[in-house]
């Protein structure tokens, strides 16, 4: 197996928090970077093993040492060893191969830690702009990773689950495998720990099964205690899913409880029940982006920022405040954007047929505001709204 697919199978296969071992040669004739995780056994002896075998040039600068997934996906690999401009002729490197090799896209964000031999941090190596254009695709231990794998399940088919969110439901940590990759739960098993230690926190969350039992329908089995799955993770899951929790020992069914989907329609007209019951200038908070995986924009309005935040899943184009007005909604934000009008009538066309609620936004306006709170610009476009009418 040559080297470049024994690293785009690892890479595939690192979660969030995981820890892994590297090897590192920019001169390397076949590529400059192998990986082994930590859960694998005696990881870094094979490594080493298996690069005796690639025939290096005389003088060739090794770098070896420790490496993690941080909390956004990105890989830290840190060596007494590394040097400023590795960093981006590495990323040159990449960017030969990724055709080929797609899953060296995963390299995207990566940066460089040189350490002292007692483990202190001398210099950190981060170019953000050497990985322009190669977009990392979702890892395990995210929201997204864990909706492509449910999404992937075929009715009956099974697949490891772990949930865990903070006490505000900000930070959320999901780890999915599919069983039939995992049997024996063995890498499942360490990644969870992984995800453990990146997130320090009393509670050890929910481990379990899911099993999709019919298009819409997923049932988790847990011999954990059962609790309100975390709101992020919960919206996430509403939005396709019925989830039935059941919690089992010894074969047996101790307590259960249930999460239902909310469709499309139910979730737009609770959020413009939401707006109509604003009374004169009172406000509310807005989130308005492309949802993740997917390019079309969404509006998502909520009574408190807490709430917003546990349905922002995606690129986030504007954000603000909503305020009722004599003559209709504003929308107020502290960024230019200038077809933000536009691009709402677009949404509010695209589902007035799903909910007519929706039509309570139109006329709607605009104002950006300083840091300061100084009024900086107003806009509005009745003609534009008159045409969404008719």
């Amino acid at each position: 197996m040559s080297e470049k697919i024994m690293l785009s199978k690892a890479l595939t296969a690192l979660s969030i928090g995981e820890r892994f071992w590297f090897w590192f040669c920019l001169t390397s004739p076949t590529f400059p970077l192998l990986i082994a995780p930590f859960s694998k056994e005696k990881g870094m002896e094979k490594l080493l093993r298996k690069v005796q075998d690639i025939d290096l040039p005389m003088g060739a600068q090794v770098c070896t040492g420790m490496g993690v997934v941080n909390k956004v996906g990105e890989l830290q690999l840190a060596s007494p060893l590394f040097q400023a401009g590795m960093l981006r002729s590495f990323a040159k490197k990449v960017r030969l191969d990724l055709t080929e090799y797609p899953a060296l896209a995963f390299l995207s964000g990566a940066s460089f830690l040189k350490v002292h031999a007692n483990g202190n941090i001398l210099q950190q190596y981060t170019n953000p702009d050497c990985w322009d254009g190669i977009k990392r695709p979702s890892r395990i231990g995210s929201l997204q990773a864990a909706k492509q794998m449910i999404d992937s399940l075929g009715i009956g088919e099974e697949g490891w689950i772990w949930l865990r969110e903070n006490e505000n439901n900000v930070a959320h940590q999901v780890i999915t495998i599919l069983r039939n990759d995992d049997p024996s739960a063995k890498q499942f098993a360490a990644k969870v720990l992984a995800g453990r230690a990146l997130v320090q926190s009393e509670d050890p969350g929910l481990r379990g099964m899911v099993r999709k039992t019919s298009k819409n329908n997923l049932v988790i089995t847990t011999a954990d205690e059962l609790k309100q799955i975390g709101e992020k993770t919960s919206s996430w899951f509403r939005k396709k899913y019925n989830v039935h929790l059941i919690q089992k020992m010894n074969g047996k069914i101790i307590t259960a409880m249930s999460v239902k989907m909310i469709t499309p329609q139910h979730d737009l007209v609770n959020q413009m029940r939401l707006l109509n019951s604003l009374p004169d200038k009172q406000e509310c908070y807005f989130w308005f982006g492309n949802e993740a995986q997917s390019d079309s924009a969404n509006l998502w309005v909520a009574d408190s920022i807490q709430t917003l935040k546990s349905k922002m899943t995606g690129e986030t184009k504007l954000r603000g405040k909503i305020v009722r007005m004599k003559w209709g909604f504003e929308f107020q934000v502290t960024r230019q954007y200038p077809d933000f009008l536009q691009e709402l009538a677009l949404w509010v066309q695209k589902n007035r047929k799903v909910c007519s609620e929706v039509l309570l936004l139109v006329k709607s306006r605009m104002t950006v505001w300083s840091k300061s709170g100084e009024l900086v610009k107003k806009m509005k476009d009745d003609t534009m709204w008159e045409n969404i009418i008719t």
